[in-house]
Formats: structure tokens, C-alpha cells, sequence
């Protein structure tokens, strides 16, 4: 059924104004296609008004997109999702990330120290004994490194002859292996017995598996000479996972 404006409740102003809202609709969101062109003089049905703001709502409710948006539109963050809802990796551009946005040890998944062992004295029969051993580190299948700052020594008397076999280990598995052979002069040439410092193994090796892994190093004696280990001073043994 046709109903003039005045029909619908309507003086001629506020009919003028309702059109021109509708109108002017197009300029606040983009892609939203009006059923009916109005020309000058027509009658205004209400079917028609619906299909109006029908149209306004299918596009606005769950469908607007970028068209719709101005490039000035300056979205705070908080309107956006927390995670994990919010922003995906695919959504940052390569190489778009740098330093200043970066949190102080975020390039770092986990640490852990190893305190050295103090006082350790080990000769060849004493067998391959734990120099150091990190607590737990979790990881997520990265690139663990290790930074030693612990050096130990082997006292060797005169006519001394000794192998050293320093291993690196993750869990149970040998990652490495150092070798080392000391001899001092025989007796006629000996003033007195000879110290040979032994620095700790870097680590540079990715995980077998994302997990918990403990790292440790041993040492292993063959010959007449003593590895030991400073009493106050032992050291430590740090490993990291790099993000």
C-alpha cells in the first residue's frame, strides 16, 4: 500500500531530512547499495523506507571491511582482541618487528645456571665424575648455546703423563668430547709438579625434542695427574635457548 509522507507521521522537513540521512549513508560506509533512487516529487512507501535501512543494516551488522574504514581511522589497540584471539604472525610483515619493540630477554625462551663443582679432585680411579650439571632447561626445540665461565685444572707430578677426556652432554645424550694429553720433564729435569688449566666446553646445538633437558659436562682422568677445581671459586655454567 502507497502512503504519502504525511501518512507515515512525517512533516515535509523532517521527510527532507530522513532522506538526506539516507542519502548521505554511502559517504560514511563504503559498498552499501540502496534498492530505490529517489527522484523529486515521488511518494514515500514504507516498503520502500525499509529496504533502505535494510540495506544500511546487512552491510554494517558483520560486514563491514578495509573499504569501510578510513585510512586516518587511527584503531586503538584496546578495540582489539586479546589473544589468543588478537593479532597472528601472518598478520605481521617480515622484517617489521625491530629491536625498541622488543621486550629486555624476550630473544631468550628460558636460562639456567650450573654452579661448578667445588674442591673436585679426580684422578684415574675415580672415573668419569660430573664437573657441572644445569638445572632443567625447557625448551621449545630452538637453538640452545652454553656459556662456560669455569676452568678447572691438572696437576701433574714430575714424570707425569696424563689424558684428559672432557664430555659435554643434554640429558643423556654426548654431544662432544675434548681430549687432552699432559706430560711433564722426568725427575732429573723436574723442580717440582706442573698445572695445566682446562677451560669447560661452549655449547651450540639444537635440542633433540622440545622439552626439559639438563646439560652437564664430566671429566675423566687416565694417567698420574689430578683434574681439580677451585674450592671458593668454582664457576658456572650458563645455557640459554634463544627464541
Amino acid at each position: 500500500m502507497r502512503r504519502r509522507l504525511i501518512d507515515l507521521g512525517l512533516t515535509a522537513v523532517g521527510a527532507a531530512a530522513l532522506i538526506g540521512l539516507v542519502k548521505a549513508l554511502p559517504l560514511l560506509a563504503a559498498f552499501i547499495t540502496f534498492p530505490k533512487v529517489w527522484t523529486s516529487g515521488e511518494i514515500l512507501t514504507s516498503s520502500d523506507l525499509n529496504a533502505e535501512f535494510a540495506a544500511v543494516s546487512a552491510q554494517v551488522n558483520g560486514n563491514l571491511d578495509d573499504t569501510n574504514l578510513s585510512a586516518s581511522a587511527a584503531i586503538k589497540g584496546s578495540k582489539l582482541a586479546d589473544s589468543p584471539n588478537g593479532i597472528t604472525t601472518t598478520k605481521l610483515n617480515d622484517l617489521a618487528v625491530t629491536h625498541g619493540k622488543l621486550a629486555v630477554a624476550a630473544t631468550l625462551t628460558d636460562y639456567k645456571v650450573g654452579i661448578g663443582a667445588a674442591s673436585l679432585s679426580v684422578i684415574q680411579a675415580s672415573g668419569e665424575t660430573t664437573w657441572v650439571q644445569t638445572p632443567a632447561l625447557t625448551t621449545r626445540g630452538g637453538l640452545v648455546i652454553g656459556f662456560p665461565q669455569l676452568v678447572g685444572q691438572v696437576l701433574l707430578p714430575c714424570n707425569g703423563l696424563t689424558s684428559l677426556m672432557v664430555k659435554l652432554y643434554e640429558d643423556a645424550t654426548q654431544l662432544g668430547q675434548l681430549n687432552y694429553s699432559f706430560a711433564t720433564p722426568t725427575a732429573t729435569g723436574c723442580t717440582g709438579g706442573t698445572q695445566y688449566p682446562v677451560p669447560a666446553p661452549s655449547i651450540y646445538n639444537h635440542p633433540l625434542a622440545a622439552g626439559s633437558h639438563v646439560y652437564k659436562i664430566t671429566v675423566t682422568v687416565a694417567g698420574n695427574g689430578t683434574f681439580k677445581t677451585d674450592p671458593t671459586d668454582p664457576g658456572q655454567y650458563l645455557v640459554a635457548e634463544l627464541s
